[in-house]
C-alpha cells in the first residue's frame, strides 16, 4: 500500500471511530445450529509462554486494501460498517467474523539455457485464504488470523474488491522466506523449528490504568512460504 493510500486509511478509521457513538451498526447474528462457517484455526502451543521482549507489537495494524483494523482500537461495528458479513461465534463463544480473499500470486524468475534470457512462470491457479477477526471484551477487533486455504469448500464469504490485498506489516499469505528476509523485521522472540512458528512477543504500556497490551505475532512457513499468521492485541492486568 502506497503512503498516500495509508494516510487515507488511517484519516478513515479516526473518522469512523469518532462516529461510532453516534452510529451504531448491529451485525447479523448467525445461529450456532445453522453456522457452517469456519472456525478459526487453534492457537499454537507456543502462545502458552512467551516471553515479551519487543518494543513494538509490529503486527497491531491489519491491511485490509484501502482500510486498516488496528487490533485492540477498531470497533467491532466500524469493521462492519465498512467490509460487511455476519457475526459467528466459536464453541467457547468468542465472537469473531470471518472472510475469505485471494492469495497474491508469486511470480518466480526461471533462469533460461541463455544467461540473457529470463521467463516467468505460468500462473497457477489462484489460491484462497480465510481472514478471521475475533472480537474483545469492550467489542474490539482483538485477532485476527490468516490461513491459506487448499479447499475452496472452507471459505468463508468473500471481502468487497478493494479490500483484497491483505497483510500484516508488509507480510502476505504465500510470501517465500527468501521475501521475508527482505524485509526489515526486528530480531525474533521465539521459534520452532519443527513446526516452523516464528514469534514476535510485545508488551507496552496501555492508555487503561492499570493495563498493559500483549503483542503476540506469529507466522507459520510451510514448504518455505508464509502459510498462517496470527496477531493479537489484548490488555493485561499490570503486575
Amino acid at each position: 500500500m502506497n503512503f498516500k493510500k495509508r494516510i487515507f486509511s488511517i484519516f478513515c478509521a479516526a473518522v469512523f471511530s469518532a462516529s461510532a457513538a453516534a452510529q451504531t451498526v448491529v451485525p447479523k447474528v448467525v445461529p450456532p445450529n445453522n453456522d457452517k462457517t469456519p472456525a478459526p484455526f487453534s492457537y499454537p502451543a507456543d502462545l502458552a509462554s512467551p516471553t515479551f521482549d519487543q518494543q513494538e507489537n509490529i503486527g497491531s495494524y491489519l491491511q485490509l486494501g484501502v482500510f486498516d483494523v488496528i487490533l485492540g482500537q477498531t470497533p467491532l461495528s466500524i469493521a462492519i460498517h465498512v467490509l460487511g458479513g455476519e457475526l459467528h461465534f466459536t464453541q467457547d463463544k468468542t465472537p469473531f467474523l470471518c472472510y475469505s480473499a485471494p492469495v497474491p500470486e508469486i511470480k518466480q524468475k526461471v533462469k533460461a539455457k541463455k544467461k540473457s534470457e529470463e521467463k516467468e512462470e505460468e500462473p497457477q491457479e489462484p489460491f484462497f485464504q480465510n481472514i478471521w477477526l475475533t472480537v474483545g471484551s469492550r467489542g474490539e477487533i482483538s485477532e485476527v488470523r490468516l490461513q491459506k486455504l487448499n479447499d475452496p469448500a472452507q471459505m468463508c464469504p468473500l471481502l468487497p474488491e478493494a479490500y483484497r490485498e491483505v497483510s500484516i506489516y508488509g507480510i502476505f499469505i504465500n510470501e517465500t522466506s527468501k521475501q521475508l528476509k527482505s524485509l526489515i523485521l526486528p530480531e525474533i522472540s521465539a521459534e520452532n523449528e519443527e513446526t516452523q512458528w516464528k514469534y514476535w512477543f510485545s508488551l507496552l504500556p496501555s492508555d487503561r490504568p492499570g493495563y498493559n497490551v500483549a503483542g503476540l505475532f506469529g507466522i507459520k512457513l510451510d514448504n518455505d512460504t508464509v502459510d498462517q499468521i496470527i496477531s493479537v492485541s489484548i490488555p493485561l492486568k499490570a503486575q
